[in-house]
């Protein structure tokens, strides 16, 4: 009896309900109130920024500011749903925000992005490829800019970023045959041509972490390993270091060398000037 009793109280609600619906709608959330800005291409100078248009939208004001939270100063109005600024200085970081004006006083604000600064070293003998010209240099550059600030976003933690470069290398570089032609044991091999050798991964491997600010070292094994040409990295996440081989990685079809510690890399018979290095003392446990 009491659960017939219930039954029929859960029946009248949901009529109750259904009515109070039909009398009282409830209002949908207005359509276009959401505008999501983010970064759709980047160089070392300049940013493209992309938003969904907003109907009834007459126009879109762009604001941008070297601080997150004040200092914004209208830079252009469009009536499209993009943006491009250039000339920008590569050692700045630059944020942005944009308003759509609306019929009457009705204005949409987006979110907040960002266009990082410039980091590494790119000057002559860079140890992202010392045989570059500067015409390289300057491309692969703009890749690593190009990478931070289309792949990396806010709140990443290190494991995260990590991953990221590990994994858009392997989807865009091919293990090069040769090493004496198409910049092979550079980072421009990798990013650019998009074919390297071990040398061209780990390079790239390294500038990819320094643009985005995470500690990485380019490591050549020693005579006495069992491959004595062979090159990898040494990144940290969190406050620990582990070995990479982003080629060893890609070539095998799985994460063969991903985040290892040095008793791993010995057991392989890779051997390197662990004085020059820090110390990798235990593999990443998820």
């Amino acid at each position: 009896m009491k659960l017939k009793k219930q039954r029929i109280l859960a029946s009248v609600m949901t009529i109750m309900m259904a009515t109070i619906g039909m009398l009282f709608p409830v209002k949908a959330a207005a359509a276009g109130l959401s505008m999501e800005l983010k970064v759709s291409n980047a160089s070392a100078s300049s940013v493209v920024l992309k938003w969904n248009k907003q109907s009834q939208a007459k126009s879109y004001q762009v604001y941008r500011s070297t601080k997150k939270t004040s200092g914004y100063k209208k830079i252009a109005s469009t009536e499209k749903g993009t943006f491009k600024d250039e000339n920008l200085r590569e050692q700045k970081t630059y944020y942005y925000k944009v308003t759509a004006r609306k019929q009457g006083s009705q204005k949409v604000a987006s979110n907040t992005v960002s266009k990082v600064k410039v980091r590494g070293n790119y000057k002559k003998g860079t140890v992202y490829g010392p045989s570059m010209t500067e015409r390289q240099r300057k491309q692969v550059k703009n890749a690593a800019a190009k990478f931070v600030n289309t792949k990396i976003r806010p709140g990443m933690g290190d494991y995260e970023k990590v991953e990221a470069a590990h994994d858009y290398l392997v989807n865009r570089c091919e293990y090069a045959d040769s090493s004496r032609k198409n910049g092979a044991n550079s980072a421009w091999g990798a990013l650019i041509y998009q074919e390297a050798q071990c040398s061209g991964y780990s390079r790239a491997f390294k500038a990819l972490c320094d643009a985005m600010d995470v500690k990485c070292y380019y490591v050549h094994a020693t005579e006495k390993a069992v491959n004595p040409f062979h090159q990898w990295n040494i990144v940290r996440v969190g406050s620990r270091y582990y070995h990479m081989d982003v080629q060893c990685n890609d070539s095998s079809g799985f994460r063969a060398i991903y985040l290892v510690s040095d008793k791993t890399m010995k057991k392989i018979g890779l051997r390197w000037n662990t004085s020059q290095y820090p110390r990798c003392s235990k593999d990443y446990e998820l």
